[in-house]
């Protein structure tokens, strides 16, 4: 795993989600979106902060790339609570938890001079900007990318299979949504503040793989 860490927006979301700092318990659910309801309970018996994202980034440097980053923006300004768009600002400016602050690096674009490999990549996520941004930037600068989108990353596996080579990935085996304000709990999800729209979730742990 490199010492460079490049977040995508499911991290992200992940950090500073009032879930993850114990805003609701299983006894305050009971009014709340089934997914959200599910998030709590895993959360209760393994909390994501401390037995996964934590150990993971402390002492890494992070960084996510623009389309991440504005996919983020966008999430937090749709569906934050207060405190977590307090967090999402902390995030970027001074770190939260002992972390660094995460700094936003430029979205690549490939050149016709890179390697098939990329391009091949490349292609199996042209529909999907966001995650191609994400791991096209992330194989460019040396990084490794933590992602709770597992759906994704099964996606490049056979093209990575066959290139032979591929952007190494760290996959967090859970994911979280924002709890968002009282009016939204109890809506369904996803723009992709994710809740039924982002990775499943389970409680495993992290596996870090270079998507082969």
């Amino acid at each position: 795993m490199a010492t460079t860490l490049h977040l995508d927006t499911t991290v992200l979301l992940g950090l500073i989600s009032d879930i993850t700092h114990g805003a609701a318990t299983t006894t305050t659910a009971a009014d709340l979106h089934p997914a959200l309801q599910r998030q709590i309970r895993e959360e209760a018996a393994a909390p994501m902060m401390a037995t996964l994202l934590l150990p993971l980034l402390r002492g890494k440097t992070l960084v996510t790339c623009e389309a991440a980053r504005d996919s983020f923006a966008r999430i937090v300004e749709w569906r934050a609570s207060a405190t977590e768009a307090t967090r999402a600002g902390e995030l970027f400016s001074e770190g939260l938890h002992g972390l660094g602050a995460v700094r936003v690096v430029r979205d690549y674009a490939l050149r016709e001079t890179d390697p098939e490999a990329w391009w091949a990549v490349a292609r199996r996520l042209a529909g999907d900007p966001l995650s191609r941004a994400v791991f096209m930037t992330a194989w460019e600068c040396g990084a490794t990318t933590v992602t709770c989108n597992k759906a994704v990353v099964k996606r490049i596996g056979t093209v990575v299979a066959r290139a032979g080579a591929g952007p190494e990935v760290v996959v967090v085996e859970c994911a979280r949504s924002l709890l968002g304000p009282p009016k939204a709990q109890s809506s369904s999800l996803d723009r992709s503040g994710q809740m039924d729209g982002s990775a499943p979730s389970n409680n495993g742990g992290n596996s870090a793989t270079p998507v082969t």
